[in-house]
């Protein structure tokens, strides 16, 4: 990803970016905007618009399941859903400066979601894409 994100900023004109990640991938959006942030002068010019975690876990191992709790660097929006239902990881977590931080779990339409199922949501889907779109510019 990390490549071809390059790619499209020095060799297509990209300058607005936008991802977002399930469990293990909510870590992957950490690291990759931490390895763009680390580079930024050497890509080119590019502004990251959105990211977003759904129930983010860590990326630093497939056995570590503590929480992506880091925002991502250079993000201008971050949307974070997560549950904490249970007593058995993985679960996501809290996100400070999120614009966006639901814990579905806390909520009427979501108290039976769990790591799994949290994808599914429509409430949760409608919540990533609606400002992912209203940001990122076509």
């Amino acid at each position: 990803v990390y490549e071809e994100i390059v790619s499209a900023v020095q060799n297509r004109g990209v300058t607005s970016l936008a991802f977002y990640g399930f469990s293990h991938g909510g870590g992957s959006i950490y690291d990759l905007s931490e390895r763009l942030n680390a580079n930024k002068a050497s890509i080119g010019t590019f502004d990251i618009l959105f990211t977003g975690y759904i129930d983010g876990i860590e990326n630093d191992s497939d056995l570590d399941l503590d929480p992506e709790v880091r925002l991502p660097l250079g993000t201008a929006f971050h949307v974070n859903y997560y549950q904490s239902f249970g007593f058995i990881p993985p679960w996501g977590s809290s996100v400070s400066g999120a614009d966006v931080d639901v814990n579905v779990t806390a909520t009427f339409w979501g108290f039976l979601l769990f790591h799994i199922t949290i994808t599914n949501s429509g409430v949760v889907q409608d919540g990533i894409h609606e400002p992912l779109v209203l940001r990122t510019p076509r």
